[in-house]
């Protein structure tokens, strides 16, 4: 039986870690305009909702039997494409901000940024599911 104590207790630790991610970008945006820290928080929260959806986004056992079949190839390419994009993406802000040029950005340029941030970390735990609704929908298609 398990302990719903002990379930709960890394998910509440990764809720304060985003907060904190959070407050402490927040506090840094207003001072110097840079959003790298936002963007840890961003990530963070991407990657807890991904693994929600992984988690609990339900698929049909006959699906996910013929999914996992035909697209582990597909699965790996897209992890590596959102990592590495992820990867660049952050990368850049950090950049941006180093060099003081994230201070001159518009308002929706740095909510795009976070916003690209947050969706690629949540498609890299929900990859799984991303995927299998990606190749139902291309063998739908017949492609």
């Amino acid at each position: 039986m398990e302990i719903p104590t002990l379930s709960a207790l890394p998910l509440l630790l990764v809720l304060a870690a985003i907060v904190y991610a959070a407050v402490v970008g927040e506090t840094v945006h207003g001072s110097t305009g840079g959003i790298s820290i936002l963007g840890v928080a961003a990530t963070l929260l991407g990657l807890t909702v991904g693994w929600l959806l992984e988690r609990f986004v339900p698929i049909t056992r006959g699906e996910d039997d013929w999914v996992s079949y035909r697209s582990l190839e597909f699965e790996v390419a897209l992890l590596f494409t959102l990592i590495a994009l992820l990867t660049v993406l952050a990368v850049n802000l950090i950049r941006r901000d180093l060099t003081g040029r994230s201070k001159l950005d518009s308002g929706p340029r740095k909510c795009a940024s976070l916003a690209a941030l947050f969706v690629l970390a949540a498609c890299i735990p929900a990859r799984g599911k991303l995927v299998a609704y990606l190749v139902l929908l291309l063998a739908r298609a017949n492609l």
